[in-house]
């Protein structure tokens, strides 16, 4: 396949700050939370409605496997109009191992019971191929979908992002010409490209998202290339969340040198060093503002931790 530019993708807030670009392979949890009820009434009176086996992709910028503006290939067709991924499974595995890394089916989620969710644990992602591709149909209709394209899982510096969180709206294949939530319909003759629905001529809202996705980084699978785990020494701290002080312990036996604190944008907000000989180490966080922060602890030997820490006032 050739390659495109990524298209826009709505809704996009890029948690946290950055870490380890030198690991080679990280795991990630996908998470897909409906919201498809806000629309209106489900479908009734034929197949029950449901989102299909969510199918994800990585990948490098060498391909893309759909585009928003560009016509369906026959993989994502499939999976738009009949919840089928075996096609896109196979388009995905011609690039392997050149251009894509990784494809995986997930659950589906139909709506019979409490779950409004799809989640995939412990999915791999390799630095050579940080690009994230996912589609699921919504069903029944005659070729709507949500999906992702080409979502880069690294920032500019090649480090992991450690949480994405996005809104995912509905999309048209631009193969079948129904409006309705019905499977089927009249072929779309010329076939269009694949764009957002965004008029009001569907039983879908166009201002409302159909879900949220969120994308987790394992943090466990940060160290798996920087830590001989014989020697490695687990540093932590408490409260957390805090309001005033952060105290950093088991820094005597671990060679602590740094604690640095970044804000939800990737910046610098606060630097504390650690005292030579000293157990604890207090850092003031006072002056900081409520929300998420990312605390990185590195050591005289530069081996670092990245956590996670929560500001409550």
């Amino acid at each position: 396949m050739k390659k495109l530019i990524t298209n826009t993708l709505y809704g996009i807030v890029l948690g946290f700050a950055s870490m380890h670009a030198q690991i080679s392979t990280v795991e990630y949890t996908v998470e897909f939370t409906s919201n498809w009820e806000a629309h209106g009434p489900l479908p009734m009176g034929g197949p029950r409605p449901h989102f299909t086996n969510l199918v994800v992709a990585t990948h490098n910028n060498n391909v893309t496997f759909f585009e928003m503006g560009e016509l369906a290939s026959p993989g994502t067709k499939n999976v738009a109009e009949f919840g089928s991924n075996g096609e896109f499974i196979s388009e995905v595995n011609a690039e392997i191992p050149d251009n894509a890394f990784r494809v995986i089916e997930g659950p589906d989620l139909f709506f019979d019971g409490a779950r409004r969710d799809i989640t995939i644990e412990n999915f791999e992602v390799n630095s050579d191929f940080p690009l994230l591709t996912l589609a699921s149909m919504i069903a029944p209709s005659p070729d709507w979908m949500v999906a992702v394209n080409s979502l880069n899982l690294q920032d500019a510096s090649g480090s992991w992002i450690p949480e994405i969180t996005m809104d995912l709206f509905a999309y048209d294949a631009g193969t079948r010409s129904n409006k309705t939530y019905d499977l089927g319909g009249p072929l779309s003759s010329p076939v269009e490209p694949i764009t957002r629905i965004t008029t009001n001529d569907t039983p879908i809202n166009p201002n409302l998202k159909m879900g949220t996705l969120v994308i987790s980084l394992n943090e466990s699978t940060l160290s798996a290339d920087d830590f001989d785990y014989s020697d490695y020494v687990d540093l932590d701290f408490f409260p957390n969340p805090a309001k005033e002080t952060v105290r950093v312990f088991n820094i005597d036996n671990s060679g602590l040198e740094t604690v640095e604190i970044f804000n939800i944008t990737g910046s610098l907000v606060k630097t504390a060093f650690a005292v030579t000989g000293e157990k604890t180490l207090d850092i003031d966080v006072s002056n900081l503002s409520q929300g998420l922060y990312l605390m990185k602890l590195t050591t005289n030997t530069g081996e670092s931790q990245t956590k996670r820490l929560t500001i409550t006032k």
